[in-house]
C-alpha cells in the first residue's frame, strides 16, 4: 500500500523578529528511502533462425558478480544457486547494473529513480520519484551472452603492418581449437596477386584462450589481405561447449556481440595493409607497336596507314622495370593525344605487368570517349594519322606513382605512301568502264582513244588533297625516259576505307593524271616525293613511286 506520508512536504515556517526580516516559507520534500533492487540474471546464446539469428535462453546463471553504479553510492553482489540478486538500502538516484563472469559476455541494465531520466525507458526501470514509496521494490533481470567473443586482436585490423607481422587474437573464454583454420589471403587491391593464400602456422595458450597466428613466407608489400579465422565466417569457430563465436554487429549476418565494452566486433575477416617499402623507382624506357610493327618508316616492317586504322589491330607497349627504388605494385600506361602535358594523359591500364595490350579501338576511346566521331578524313582527328599520340609509364605502389616517368615522344604512322599496282588510261585499245565507288563517289568512265591521254592512278592510303600538282607527277615510256608532259594531277576522290573491289590491292585515293601525249602500254606514271599522306610522310622514291598502263 502507498505510504501517504512518505511524500509529504514538511513545511518549516520562520518569523523574523523585530521587524527586521521579511518572513518566509521553505519547502523541502522528503526522498524515499529504503528502496530495493532485485532481479534474475539468465545466460543466453544466439543460433540461425531462418535467414537471420536468434537468441535463446538457457537458464539462471549463478555465481555472476552484480555491480550497482549509481550516482551517489555504488553497491555488488553475487548472484545465489537460482541466479537471483538483491541490492537493499538503494539511494534515490540513476544507475547503471553491471553483471560479469568469467565465460561470459558483460550484460548491462539501469534502473532510474528520479526528476531527470538519464538513460530512458526503453532499457532500463524508470520512475519518477513522485510516485515511489519508502520502501519500493525495483525488478531488473540481466542478460549475460555465453557466446564466445574476442577480446582484442594484435595488430589492429585496417591498420598497416610489417611483412614479417604475427597476429595475436584473444578470446573470453577456452576455444575448440579444431574449429580454427586461419587463413591469409591476398585481396588484389595494391598488387594483382588476388586470392593468393598466404600458408600460416598457428600456436595456443595453455588454456586455448589465445591464438597465435605466423605466415610461414613474407607478405608482400603494398598488398591488402584478409584474415579468416574459419572457412566461411568468424562463426565457425566454437567453444569447448559448442557456442559459436559471437563478432558481428547484425543478427542479420552472424552472431552478435551483446556486450558493450572491450569486445572485437567483424562479420567475417580482417582487413590488414602491408608497409610499402618505399617509393617506387621509374622505368627507363617505353617501347610502342602496332599489330606488333614498331614506328619505323620501312614499309616492310613499319607500322602503315592500314595497321594503325584497323580499328581492331593491336597496341602493345612495354617498358624496362626500374632499377632502384621501392617494391612495385604495378605499372600505369597513359597516351595523350597532341600535346604530352600532363593535364592531357588518359590512363590506359594499370596492370601488374611491365607491358600492355589493348586495341586501336580503345585507344580511341580513352582518348575521345565513347561514341565519339574520329575519321582520317572528315574529322581529321584519327591517333596515328592526323594526330600525334604520346605514351608514358609509371611505376607505383602504396605510397603512389614513380615520381619520375619513361615517355615516347610523339608516335605517328612513318610509313610513306605508295602508288597502287594498276593504274587505267583511254589509250587506244585500253578504256575503263563508269564506277560507284565504295564512298558513293562517280568515277566517270574513259572511253578508249577519247581519253587516250586521261589516266587515274590510286594511293595505298589517303593523300593529302593539297600535295597534289601536276608539276609532281612525270610521264615516261617504258624506258624510262620522258615522253609527255603533266598538265594537270587532279584528286578526285579519297576515304578511310578501301575504295573499290575491282582495282587490286588496296586503294584510298584516286588521282585524274592529264598530259600532253597519248598514253600507250607500259607507259609510266611517276610521283615525286612532295605528294604525301594524311600523316605528312612523303612518297619514298624507288618505293612505290611509279605505275605502268596496263
Amino acid at each position: 500500500m502507498l505510504n501517504k506520508f512518505a511524500l509529504i512536504g514538511i513545511v518549516g515556517i520562520v518569523v523574523a523578529g523585530c521587524g527586521e526580516q521579511t518572513p518566509g516559507v521553505k519547502i523541502e520534500t522528503a526522498s524515499p528511502q529504503n528502496l530495493v533492487c532485485k532481479g534474475i540474471v539468465y545466460g543466453n546464446y544466439y543460433m540461425r533462425q531462418g535467414s537471420s539469428y536468434g537468441s535463446h535462453v538457457i537458464g539462471s546463471v549463478a555465481g555472476a558478480m552484480v555491480t550497482l553504479v549509481g550516482s551517489y553510492e555504488t553497491k555488488s553482489a553475487v548472484t545465489n544457486a537460482d541466479g537471483e540478486y538483491v541490492f537493499e538500502k538503494v539511494k534515490y538516484g540513476n544507475y547503471v547494473i553491471e553483471v560479469t563472469k568469467e565465460g561470459y559476455q558483460r550484460g548491462e541494465g539501469y534502473l532510474e529513480i528520479g526528476e531527470m531520466l538519464m538513460y530512458g525507458s526503453a532499457n532500463a526501470s524508470s520512475v519518477k520519484a513522485s510516485n515511489v514509496p519508502d520502501g519500493a521494490i525495483f525488478t531488473v533481470d540481466l542478460d549475460m551472452g555465453i557466446n564466445p567473443v574476442m577480446r582484442s586482436v594484435s595488430p589492429l585490423p585496417n591498420s598497416t603492418i610489417e611483412t614479417d607481422a604475427v597476429f595475436t587474437i584473444t578470446f573470453n573464454k577456452p576455444i575448440d581449437t579444431a574449429t580454427v583454420r586461419p587463413s591469409f589471403v591476398s585481396a588484389g587491391v595494391r598488387t594483382f596477386a588476388a586470392g593468393d593464400t598466404v600458408g600460416v602456422t598457428t600456436a595456443w595458450s595453455d588454456n586455448d584462450t589465445v591464438l597465435t597466428i605466423t605466415p610461414t613466407s613474407s607478405l608482400l608489400p603494398n598488398e591488402v589481405y584478409m584474415l579468416y579465422l574459419g572457412l566461411n565466417e568468424f562463426a565457425d569457430v566454437k567453444d569447448k561447449d559448442g557456442y559459436k563465436l559471437a563478432s558481428s554487429t547484425s543478427t542479420s549476418y552472424g552472431i552478435p556481440v551483446q556486450e558493450d565494452g572491450n569486445v572485437i566486433e567483424n562479420n567475417d575477416y580482417f582487413t590488414y595493409y602491408t608497409a610499402s617499402g618505399g617509393a617506387p623507382g621509374a622505368p627507363s624506357y617505353v617501347m610502342v607497336a602496332v599489330n606488333s610493327k614498331p614506328f619505323v618508316s620501312d614499309a616492310a616492317t613499319g607500322a602503315d596507314y592500314i595497321d594503325v586504322y584497323t580499328s581492331g589491330n593491336s597496341i602493345n607497349l612495354y617498358c624496362d622495370p626500374p632499377s632502384s627504388g621501392g617494391p612495385i605494385t604495378g605499372y600505369k600506361f597513359y597516351a595523350a593525344i597532341d600535346a604530352a602535358s600532363a593535364t592531357n594523359y588518359v590512363l590506359l591500364s594499370s596492370t601488374p605487368n611491365n607491358y600492355y595490350t589493348g586495341t586501336v579501338a580503345q585507344l580511341i576511346t580513352a582518348l575521345y570517349g565513347s561514341g565519339s566521331t574520329v575519321d582520317p578524313i572528315s574529322t581529321q582527328n584519327y591517333p596515328f594519322i592526323n594526330k600525334a599520340v604520346y605514351f608514358k609509364a609509371v611505376t607505383y605502389n602504396g605510397e603512389g606513382e614513380s615520381t619520375q616517368e619513361a615517355t615516347t615522344g610523339a608516335k605517328k604512322e612513318l610509313v610513306g605512301p605508295q602508288l597502287n599496282t594498276a593504274a587505267y588510261s583511254g589509250r587506244a585499245g585500253g578504256g575503263r568502264s563508269a564506277e560507284i565507288l565504295n564512298n558513293n563517289y562517280h568515277l566517270p568512265a574513259l572511253i578508249d582513244t577519247t581519253h587516250a591521254r586521261i589516266a587515274y592512278i590510286a594511293f595505298n592510303q589517303p593523300i593529302d588533297p593539297n600535295t597534289i600538282s601536276a608539276s609532281y607527277f612525270s610521264h615516261t615510256d617504258s624506258l624510262d625516259e620522258v615522253k609527255g608532259t603533266v598538265t594537270d594531277a587532279t584528286h578526285l576522290t579519297s576515304s578511310s576505307s578501301n575504295l573499290s573491289g575491282v582495282w587490286p590491292g588496296n586503294l584510298f585515293s584516286i588521282v585524274q593524271i592529264t598530259t600532253d601525249t597519248d598514253f600507250v602500254v607500259n607507259d609510266k606514271i611517276k610521283v615525286i616525293t612532295n605528294v604525301k599522306d594524311l600523316a605528312g610522310n612523303p612518297v619514298v622514291s624507288g618505293t612505290g613511286d611509279e605505275v605502268s598502263i596496263p
